[in-house]
Parts: C-alpha cells; sequence; structure tokens
C-alpha cells in the first residue's frame, strides 16, 4: 500500500511541477505585454532567449544521463551524491565558461540589454542548482513541487502588485528570475541539509568521463534548443519589435501546453523501455523497435490530437469573456499554426532519444537533430524576413515535423 501511495504522491508531485512551469508564462507574460508594450517587452523576451542558449550549454546532457547515473548507483549500494557533486560541479564549470564570454559580448555589442541578460542569468543558476534529474531519479518530488509551485506563485502575485508601468522591467525580470533563483537555492540546501552532502566527493577522472559519455546527447540538446529558441532572436534582427512580442505570446503558450503534455511521457517512457528488455536479443530490429515505440505512443498522439479543439474552445471562450488580455487575433493565428508542433512534439520524445536508444543510435539522433537545427534555421530566416510573425511559427512547426520523420525514417532501415 506505501508503495502505491508514493507513486501516486510522486507522479502527482511530478504533474504539479509540469503545470507550475506551464501555468507560470500564461499567467505573467500577457500582462507584461500590456504593461510595457512591444519594445520593451521585446527587450525582455529577446534577453530570455540569450539565456536559454547559456542554459541549454550548462545543464549539458544530464537531465537525461544524470537519472541513469544515480539510480545505478542506489542499486549498487551507493547513495548517488558522487553524481549529484560531479554533475553540480561541471554545470558550474560549464556555466561560467559560456556565461562570461556571452556577457563580455552582450556588453560591447548590445549594451542595451545587458543589464536584464545578467539578471536573466538568476534564472540559469537557480535551474543549475535545482537538479530536477537528482530529484527524479531517487522517485521523491514533493518537496521540489512544493517550492517551485510555492516560487511560481510568490513571483505571479508580486509581479501583479509592483510590475505596474514601464520603468518596471528590471525588476519584472528579477521578479521571473528570481523565482526559479529562489526554488534552486532552497532545492540545493534541501540535498544539503538532509544527505550526506560534501564538496570532497569532486572527482576530476569522472568529471571527464561524464562529458564524453554525454556529448552525443549533448549535441542533440543544444540543436534543438537551436531551432526552438531561435525564432525569437531571428525575428529581432530581420523583423520588428511587434513580431517578436506576438511571436514570443505564442511560442510561450504552445511550449505550455507541451509542458502539460510532457507527463505522458514520463508515465510511457518506462514502459517502453520495459518493454524491450523482456525481447529476446533475436527479435530486437530497428522494425520491432518502431512497433514497441509506436505501441505506447500512439494513445499520447491520440490524446494530442484531441487536445487540439479542446483547447481552441477553451481559447474562444476565454476570449468572449475577455480572459486572455495581452493575446491579439494574430497571437491566435500564430498558435493555430503552431499548434501541429505539439502533436510532432510528444512524438519525437519518444521516437527521438528514448527510441533512438533502444537501437544504439544516440549519434544518428545527434547529428540529425543538428542538421534540422541548422536547416530549420536558414528557413526561420528566410521566412521571417518574408512573412515575419508568421515565418517564424511557420519555422517552428516544420522542425518539429522534419525532426520525426527524420527518425522515422532510421527505423525503416535494416539494422
Amino acid at each position: 500500500m506505501w508503495s502505491i501511495n508514493k507513486t501516486v504522491v510522486n507522479t502527482i508531485s511530478l504533474a504539479s511541477i509540469q503545470g507550475a512551469n506551464a501555468l507560470f508564462p500564461l499567467l505573467v507574460f500577457p500582462y507584461l505585454f500590456l504593461v510595457f508594450g512591444e519594445v520593451e517587452f521585446s527587450y525582455i523576451v529577446i534577453a530570455e532567449a540569450i539565456s536559454l542558449y547559456i542554459l541549454a550549454v550548462s545543464l549539458y546532457s544530464f537531465d537525461v544521463l544524470g537519472i541513469r547515473y544515480v539510480i545505478e548507483d542506489l542499486e549498487s549500494g551507493g547513495d548517488g551524491l558522487t553524481y549529484y557533486v560531479n554533475i553540480l560541479a561541471l554545470r558550474t564549470l560549464l556555466f561560467f565558461m559560456i556565461a562570461i564570454p556571452a556577457l563580455a559580448i552582450i556588453y560591447f555589442t548590445l549594451n542595451d540589454y545587458f543589464l536584464i541578460f545578467s539578471i536573466w542569468l538568476l534564472f540559469v543558476v537557480g535551474s543549475i542548482l535545482q537538479s530536477n534529474y537528482y530529484f527524479q531519479a531517487l522517485e521523491n518530488n514533493v518537496v521540489l513541487a512544493m517550492v517551485i509551485v510555492l516560487s511560481r506563485l510568490a513571483s505571479v502575485l508580486f509581479i501583479y502588485m509592483y510590475v505596474v508601468g514601464e520603468g518596471d522591467a528590471n525588476l519584472a525580470v528579477l521578479l521571473l528570475a528570481g523565482s526559479f533563483f529562489v526554488s534552486g537555492v532552497i532545492s540545493f540546501f534541501y540535498v544539503v541539509l538532509t544527505q550526506a552532502f560534501t564538496f570532497r566527493g569532486i572527482d576530476r577522472v569522472l568529471m571527464f568521463r561524464l562529458l564524453r559519455e554525454g556529448k552525443e546527447i549533448f549535441i542533440g540538446s543544444i540543436s534543438v534548443a537551436l531551432f526552438r529558441g531561435a525564432n525569437v532572436l531571428i525575428l529581432s534582427v530581420v523583423s520588428n519589435a511587434s513580431a517578436v512580442a506576438v511571436y514570443s505570446l505564442a511560442e510561450k503558450f504552445i511550449k505550455s501546453w507541451q509542458a502539460v503534455a510532457r507527463p505522458l511521457n514520463q508515465v510511457f517512457i518506462p514502459k517502453v523501455i520495459k518493454a524491450w528488455s523482456k525481447l529476446a536479443l533475436v527479435e530486437k530490429s530497428n522494425q520491432k523497435a518502431f512497433e514497441v515505440v509506436w505501441q505506447y505512443s500512439r494513445i499520447q498522439v491520440a490524446l494530442m490530437l484531441l487536445s487540439i479543439p479542446i483547447v481552441f474552445f477553451v481559447i474562444g471562450l476565454a476570449s468572449t469573456f475577455e480572459l486572455l488580455s495581452g493575446f491579439s487575433n494574430e497571437t491566435f493565428i500564430l498558435i493555430a499554426i503552431m499548434s501541429l508542433a505539439v502533436v510532432s512534439g510528444i512524438a519525437n520524445a519518444m521516437f527521438g532519444a528514448v527510441g533512438l536508444s533502444l537501437i544504439d543510435s544516440q549519434r544518428y539522433f545527434a547529428y540529425s537533430v543538428m542538421m534540422v537545427g541548422f536547416s530549420s534555421m536558414l528557413f526561420s530566416f528566410v521566412a521571417s524576413y518574408y512573412f515575419q510573425a508568421r515565418g517564424g511559427a511557420l519555422a517552428y512547426v516544420l522542425a518539429e515535423c522534419m525532426l520525426l520523420l527524420v527518425f522515422i525514417i532510421k527505423y525503416r532501415q535494416a539494422k
């Protein structure tokens, strides 16, 4: 009974984390758009987009591999802290290696963004300290969920209370990034106070091994960040503040939608791995891997397809009662264009890193994502130049669909 209760509590905790992170931007960014207008709001989201690249480099591949490392250490009688400490040290080192040059470049080339970008780095530091993978590996996300939900809620309330005019942009970013920084610091000290934490466990040999083993997934992760986060920056170069602002709101809506769907992946990924492990060696092939992954992906794809008309019905209802302040008709058009990315995105999570790892195709995953990422950026430059925000939206959804196609081609190849 305890194990059932523990599983239920952990599932609810994970759902709470995803829910808080999904609703946070939807509650905050439309309000900030109304307060600051297009130009000031575009500064905020452009600086945020740059900080997301710093985050992608800093986290490396440990949100995926870190879970496996900690679980394997626990199963062999360890406490997982050796990996926690070394991953934290590596992420901190990577952060300084990329953040310091980025700050220097922005100071000398984009000085208007320097202060806002500097504040956004609190978001990156908080995400590093939060170490979500560690709590997931322990299957104990209750404290983390409480911290994240309360910090996000406090941030929303403070923004509504104190961000009231155009001069409050820096305060708004401080409250946004500060929410992640606070949850990260509290999560870190929770581990320090409840586990046998010590920095003496830092091992340079282990750190180099972790970097080497994670390089292919990192290439894939940074490439995903490249094509999913580049459109805001591209629009800032080839278009105007209005296009940046309206596209950013639509993209945040889609990413929040994807975040709500992510627990479906978390439920079915272990089932795929277990089903594959039960097969005899002679049964394992690329085609069989496709069948196993599709068996547990089709319900997710069906639910996401079903969610599209439901979401648009809710949007229409909310618009009727003026509950979506800050969302213009153009924003809704962009959401409609990008909605297919929710379906292909959840399939990519299954057929990508998870499914391709079953057939030892991590390198294919890394370089195919990189190829799609660069192709998407080139397309986005052209489409955004001619069609502004709608071009960026089209590039976003085409990248997700193209990535799924590239993954499926691998399964159709003979092993």
